[in-house]
């Protein structure tokens, strides 16, 4: 078994991560080499935040690899595409209140 600093062979111990074809691919590898992965399905209330997780830790590893004056320009795209394909139930009511008020206090948008 390799020491914790060691990161060229595994370290025995417990790993919450999230299964995707690379993980898969290095399991297999650690399989062959006779080590035994046990994995459990994560229970329909920990999903979203499992998920979550990885998608965070995905995002800074990228964030990190960018230009510090693209971070947020990239950082504005990831959101907006999460808001076309999965759109908060309330933001409608709030874009909404907004344009209302702005409406009433007479604030042009150009």
């Amino acid at each position: 078994m390799a020491e914790s600093g060691d990161l060229t062979q595994p370290v025995a111990g417990v790993y919450e991560k999230l299964v995707t074809q690379d993980l898969l691919d290095q399991i297999e590898g650690l399989e062959a080499a006779g080590w035994k992965a046990i994995d459990a399905e994560v229970s329909e209330e920990s999903t979203p935040h499992v998920l979550a997780r990885h998608i965070s830790e995905a995002v800074g590893r990228r964030l990190a690899q960018l230009p510090h004056k693209k971070q947020v320009a990239v950082a504005n795209q990831i959101m907006e595409s999460l808001a076309a394909s999965a759109p908060d139930p309330g933001e409608d009511e709030v874009r909404e209140t907004f344009r209302r008020f702005v409406e009433h206090a007479g604030i042009s948008d150009n």
